[in-house]
């Protein structure tokens, strides 16, 4: 990882042996993600229950 020096953030990763990727982001976007992402349950049936369950709770806001 590096930073731009304008408050970018840039994430190198590869995705094969010969490719080399760049991703970029904020400190500010990696934060929320990191405090606001539900923990992996592990098994895709846990992954699918918790994103039904924050679908569920979204859709409060989306029809009031």
């Amino acid at each position: 990882m590096g930073e731009a020096g304008d408050g970018t953030v840039l994430i190198y990763y590869a995705s094969s042996d010969t490719l080399l990727h760049v991703a970029t982001s904020s400190v500010e976007r990696l934060l929320d993600y990191v405090k606001n992402t539900p923990e992996d349950g592990l098994r895709s049936a846990a992954s699918v229950a918790q994103r039904i369950a924050l679908i569920r709770a979204n859709q409060s806001f989306r029809n009031p």
